[in-house]
Order: C-alpha cells, then sequence, then structure tokens
C-alpha cells in the first residue's frame, strides 16, 4: 500500500527554491487582503485567528512537541499510525470541549457570532493537522513536499479570497473563511500523499498512551498558554475594549515583520530541525548560533529596507508605522530560538523547567500592557513593547538553563 519512507534528500537547493517562492506568495497575501480590508476588519481577523489559536497553544501544539519527539525512533520504520489517530483523536474532543467552553462566554457577550464557534474549532484543528504532518514528512525527509504543500497553501488563501471577495465582499469573515477552505484541501492533499507515499501501520498497538502524553506534555502546554498571552492576547483584549483600529494596524504592520522572519525561521528549521532530532540534541549549539545571526540579518534588513517593504505591500496608512515591522520580526525571532531550545528540552526530558521560563514572561507581559494601559492605551508602537520585553525574558532565562550545552 506504501513505499518505504524516503532517505534525506542531498542537498537543500530545490527546499530553497520552493520556500522562496513561497515567501513570495505570501507577500502577495498580504497584498491582497491589507487592500480590500479596512482596519477595523482586519483587527477583527486577527482577533478570530487568536480565538482559534488557544486549543492549538493548550492542547495541540504540546501534543506536537511530544509526538515529534517519540517518532524519532520510527523514522526507518514503519509510522504507527493507529495509535497516533486515536491520541489525536482524544485530543481533538478535549480541544472541542474546551474552545466551546471558552468560546460560549464570548458569544453571550456578543463578541463572535454562534456560527463562528464551529469555524474556530475546525481552524484551530486543521491547523494542527496540516502542521503536525509537516513537520513528520520534513522529519522523515519529505522536505520538498513540505515545501511544495506551503506554496499550494498560501496559493489557495490568496486565490480563494480573491474569487470570494468578488463574489460578496471583502470582510474579516470571508479571509477567516477562505483561510478554513485553504487549509481544508491541503489537509486533503497531504493524507492523500501519506497513503501513497508513506510506509505506515494499522494494526493495533499502543505506542502513544493519552496519558502518558498529559504527564509529559502539560510543562509545554503551560508554555505554549503563557506564549499565546504574551503574544496574541492583546488582540482580544484591544478589540474587547474597543481599540479594534489600534490592534487592527499593530496586527497588520507586525505580522508583515513576522511573516519576513517566520519565512527564514521555517527555512532554518525545515533543514536542521531532523538535525536536532537524530543527534538527540547535540546540534543544539550549533543551531542557535546559526538562529542568532539569521534573526539579526533580518532585523538589520528591515530596518533598511523597513518602510519601502510596507509601500509595496500595504495601503500608505501603513507606512509611517513602518517601525512595527521591527516588533513583529524581533517577536518572531526570540520565538523561533525560543522553539529549538523547546524542542531540546522535550528531547533531553527536562520540559518541566519551561513552566518557570514562561511564568517569568508572563510576568513581563502583564506588568508591560499594566503599563500601557496607565501611560497610553491607545499607542500602536507601546502594543509591541511588553511582547517583545516578554519573549526576550523566556529566550534568555532557557539560554541560561541551557547553558552547558554550549560549553
Amino acid at each position: 500500500m506504501t513505499s518505504r519512507l524516503a532517505t534525506p534528500m542531498n542537498g537543500n537547493i530545490p527546499v530553497l527554491v520552493l520556500r522562496l517562492i513561497s515567501i513570495l506568495l505570501q507577500l502577495v497575501y498580504i497584498k491582497l487582503y491589507t487592500h480590500f480590508l479596512s482596519v477595523d476588519e482586519l483587527g477583527r481577523y486577527f482577533y478570530l485567528i487568536a480565538l482559534s489559536y488557544v486549543a492549538n497553544a493548550l492542547i495541540f501544539v504540546p501534543l506536537d512537541y511530544f509526538q515529534q519527539a517519540k517518532l524519532v525512533k520510527f523514522y526507518d520504520q514503519a509510522i504507527p499510525a493507529s495509535s497516533l489517530v486515536r491520541l489525536n483523536g482524544m485530543a481533538s474532543i478535549l480541544a472541542l470541549t474546551f474552545l466551546l467552553l471558552a468560546g460560549i462566554p464570548f458569544w453571550y457577550f456578543g463578541k463572535i457570532n454562534a456560527s463562528e464557534l464551529p469555524e474556530i474549532f475546525l481552524y484551530s484543528l486543521l491547523l494542527h493537522i496540516c502542521s503536525s504532518s509537516r513537520n513528520l514528512l520534513n522529519n522523515v525527509g519529505r522536505k520538498t513536499f513540505v515545501a511544495a504543500i506551503l506554496i499550494t497553501e498560501t496559493g489557495l488563501r490568496s486565490t480563494l479570497f480573491w474569487i470570494f471577495e468578488k463574489i460578496t465582499s471583502a470582510s474579516a469573515n470571508t479571509l477567516f473563511k477562505t483561510s478554513l477552505l485553504a487549509l481544508l484541501i491541503e489537509t486533503l492533499v497531504i493524507a492523500f500523499f501519506f497513503r501513497k507515499f508513506v510506509n505506515v501501520k494499522w494494526f493495533e498497538d499502543d505506542v502513544f498512551s493519552f496519558s502518558k502524553s498529559v504527564r509529559e506534555a502539560y510543562p509545554i502546554s503551560f508554555s505554549a498558554v503563557c506564549n499565546w498571552l504574551q503574544v496574541q492576547s492583546y488582540r482580544l483584549i484591544y478589540v474587547t475594549f474597543g481599540f479594534a483600529s489600534t490592534a487592527g494596524v499593530y496586527a497588520t504592520v507586525a505580522n508583515v515583520g513576522s511573516v519576513g522572519m517566520n519565512a527564514v525561521a521555517q527555512i532554518a528549521a525545515q533543514i536542521l530541525n531532523p538535525q536536532l532530532y537524530r543527534t538527540r540534541g547535540a546540534f543544539l549549539k550549533r543551531y542557535v548560533f546559526i538562529s542568532l545571526l539569521l534573526v539579526a540579518s533580518v532585523l538589520i534588513g528591515l530596518a533598511l529596507l523597513g518602510k519601502f517593504t510596507l509601500r509595496i505591500l500595504t495601503k500608505p496608512e501603513f507606512e509611517a508605522h513602518w517601525e512595527i515591522l521591527l516588533l513583529g520580526a524581533a517577536t518572531e525571532g526570540f520565538s523561533f530560538i525560543i522553539g529549538i531550545l523547546t524542542t531540546y528540552l522535550t528531547i533531553a526530558s527536562r520540559a518541566n523547567v519551561l513552566i518557570r521560563a514562561n511564568l517569568l514572561g508572563v510576568f513581563f507581559a502583564a506588568g508591560g500592557f499594566y503599563a500601557v494601559y496607565l501611560y497610553d492605551f491607545a499607542n500602536w508602537y507601546l502594543v509591541g513593547v511588553p511582547i517583545v520585553g516578554s519573549q526576550a525574558a523566556v529566550c534568555t532565562y532557557l539560554l541560561f538553563l541551557t547553558r552547558k550545552q554550549f560549553r
């Protein structure tokens, strides 16, 4: 039914080319939705995305860290699909329950529509399926397909939004629904690829215990929720308190910087993450050094070309706030390094230290947002200061905890 797992690809040139195409398409996508949507609608869209990501932070992201670390020993064998499906099925039920309980108050107070509750869950679930599947495929040597499917996803998002905008009207809901549809199509393509080209076994096994995953992944779950509070909660806070335009300006401009940094980070992760897993963490020192160089390079590039970048990609009203690009890129850069260190700590079975690190981050973020509230809550630039500061605190503390690895 399936062929054996592919060996790692010799050379990464095809991957780099495909990822560059993906980056260009992401920039086209940003240009498209910023052209058609108002600042308030952009704020509303990022509000829905933030809500959908709550379940990912609490359940799906830690689950994927757990399962990717455990799947290392199956890279040259058949993937235990039945156990993997059961584990993710139970996690999905838990995520659905959580989102319903968390979403009902938002619906009751008129912050979301009742029809948006299932859409928010479905977006969260499909995002997890696509992301975790890409991670697994990349780790078993299917880098080219992973790079190609990212092009497919971004192309679908842009094309579907453009079509729906012509049929109906451009709004936050249109952008969210077309993003959801793009993820659904991507899920079907990935499922077909798995069936045809990846060696899986479907007999009954118990490789992945749900109770064990909860015990081992709860520190990552706690960390992911803290990270969500630090990085994304402002979208809910500002929209809820009537500052949708402030959230819209910051989120849109910061997202451009974030996309630039994330593109570089994802290319590096696609190439280097498998080495971190295969060496059981021994590659960490070199990986972090490379990541620091990449983050610094992107920040320098945006500092030089940020205003020009916004002029091309967004409306004139955003150009004056080009400095926010640096805040968005810095946030994503710290997240990149934190992700590397989290992976290492998971492999080394030391994920419990993440709790202390992220409590420190939440403390910095809460104090920072309170100070901003007292000083000037509507200031676009000040939105990002607590976010970047809290991420820097977490990153610094994790580097301190893993310092022995760098000696």
